[in-house]
């Protein structure tokens, strides 16, 4: 198994993960195609939810969450520069973070954080690290139990 492949079905776990959450909670959920800048969609009766997920299970307890925002030689755009999604998961395991896609848009453009590289970024992977403190007061953003995702104030109507 390549680089590629084990990143692919590292990120895979963390989807299931929540994906199941949803499922459990009797909340409707599809799968992304391949042209889907989101990993999937959720709903329970009101408007779907697009959901972006990353696994970063093996940063649990740390105090700061890895955003992508450009790739490659040419600063291409990706993460949450491209995401079609309406909300952001960053999966630690048994608990998540979660935010409004756009709210953190322009929240990193308000703050002019400092972009750097990932360190073993096999695709000169660059964003900024955002200390979880910084969120802690905005409706846009929360901390939750893994298994609590469909509960959380994000999604409620």
């Amino acid at each position: 198994m390549n680089a590629f492949e084990r990143q692919n079905l590292i990120g895979r776990e963390a989807e299931m993960e929540v994906a199941l959450a949803f499922f459990g909670a009797g909340w409707a959920v599809q799968w992304k195609n391949a042209r889907e800048r989101r990993d999937l969609v959720v709903w329970n009766g009101s408007g779907p939810e697009l959901l972006e997920i990353k696994n970063e299970s093996a940063f649990a307890g740390g105090a700061n969450l890895c955003i992508e925002l450009v790739q490659g030689y040419d600063n291409r755009p990706s993460g949450l520069a491209v995401s079609q999604s309406t909300v952001c998961i960053h999966y630690f395991g048994d608990y998540c973070w979660l935010y409004r896609t756009q709210a953190m848009r322009l929240f990193i453009r308000s703050r002019q954080f400092p972009v750097r590289p990932f360190g073993k970024s096999d695709n000169r992977n660059r964003g900024i690290l955002l200390p979880t403190k910084e969120l802690c007061d905005t409706a846009w953003a929360g901390e939750c139990e893994t298994a609590k995702l469909p509960e959380h104030h994000l999604f409620s109507d």
